[in-house]
């Protein structure tokens, strides 16, 4: 192996543990707590490989952010869902939109990310003059049904009630919250008018990133509000941030849906989102708004760009070259897909 490729430098040493492989959106957005790889956003895209569906992702944040910035509508969809199931890169995705956003000059290779050069450009020469996302993370796992609170780190956080309170708070500071303080203190959910008069106060576009959300509403739906319950008013609050997406830049919503546990509530969560798409897409068909962060081909890639610096093409024909032979010469010790063609390609 050492003759053919190199091992990175964390592999090498033994630092790369198992525990890294499992990233944690809320650990980087609200704490200290989160491994260098995942924090620092410079290290983090250069080990990090740009499957179709993160390189859609990003470019579609990008498009959105520069046409807000230049008062134009990119006339893409607002909602974009990474629907997958565990361990399919929607968080390692989620993360990498947090960077896009916060942190585009830390970008190695913009270009690499977002699928195109002009759109790289743009967002680069946007930033460089001031563009600004506002942007906020609500992790379900991360709170409770009894406090929405989610960095703790800073001592100025209220402790907010409900998700409408802590994004207010997250997007927008003090003022953020302030203008939302009733609905959060009482439960009750913003309108979309409301929130659309939120947004208007502010003249940078703004991200939402939004993961395990079945899991909270698990946890929301024992919460009695009146005659309703915390999952319900949530539901509807969801309702209203989506239609505030809908004919304009200025607000993009990205929800991770797992099938998990909670798997009647991700369907609950899937209507909405399907509910909201369908309804851009009556106005417009350009975009569709639900992306598969790895597709099964592209796992191979990923854990090839995170385990080693370079594989040459040559070493790669080499080892598949060898493993067929392997196989060729010892055919009734494997099966018959092993001696294929098709499986050497797959090697």
């Amino acid at each position: 192996m050492f003759e053919a490729c190199t091992p990175r430098e964390d592999v090498l040493i033994g630092e790369l543990a198992e525990d890294q492989f499992a990233a944690s959106l809320a650990d980087v957005a609200h704490s200290n707590d989160a491994p260098a790889v995942y924090a620092d956003p410079k290290l983090f895209f250069e080990k990090t490989y740009p499957t179709d569906g993160l390189q859609e992702l990003l470019g579609r944040l990008a498009t959105r952010f520069v046409s807000y910035q230049d008062n134009e509508y990119s006339g893409t969809n607002g909602v974009l869902r990474l629907d997958t199931s565990f361990g399919g890169g929607k968080t390692h995705n989620q993360i990498a939109a947090y960077h896009l956003a916060e942190q585009p000059e830390a970008v190695p290779d913009l270009s690499d990310f977002v699928g195109e050069e002009e759109t790289a450009d743009a967002y680069s020469d946007s930033a460089a003059l001031g563009l600004d996302v506002n942007t906020a993370v609500f992790v379900g796992t991360h709170v409770d049904a009894t406090s929405a609170r989610c960095d703790y780190t800073d001592p100025n956080a209220p402790e907010t009630k409900t998700m409408w309170g802590e994004l207010a708070y997250q997007l927008f500071g003090q003022e953020g919250y302030e203008f939302l303080r009733e609905n959060d203190e009482q439960q009750s959910p913003p309108g979309s008018q409301k929130l659309e008069r939120l947004f208007d106060r502010h003249s940078d576009p703004s991200l939402i990133l939004i993961d395990e959300i079945a899991a909270y509403l698990e946890q929301t739906a024992a919460v009695e509000v009146g005659d309703s319950t915390l999952a319900k008013q949530t539901n509807t609050f969801l309702m209203s941030l989506l239609s505030a997406t809908q004919n304009t830049d200025q607000l993009t919503v990205v929800l991770s849906i797992a099938d998990t546990a909670f798997h009647d509530r991700a369907e609950d969560v899937r209507g909405l989102v399907s509910e909201t798409i369908s309804e851009f897409n009556s106005i417009t068909d350009r975009t569709e708004g639900s992306i598969t962060p790895t597709e099964d081909n592209e796992v191979a890639s990923v854990l090839r760009h995170r385990l080693f610096e370079d594989v040459p093409k040559s070493a790669r024909t080499s080892a598949a070259d060898a493993y067929a032979s392997f196989y060729n010469g010892d055919r009734e010790s494997f099966p018959e897909s092993a001696t294929s063609m098709e499986h050497r390609e797959r090697l």
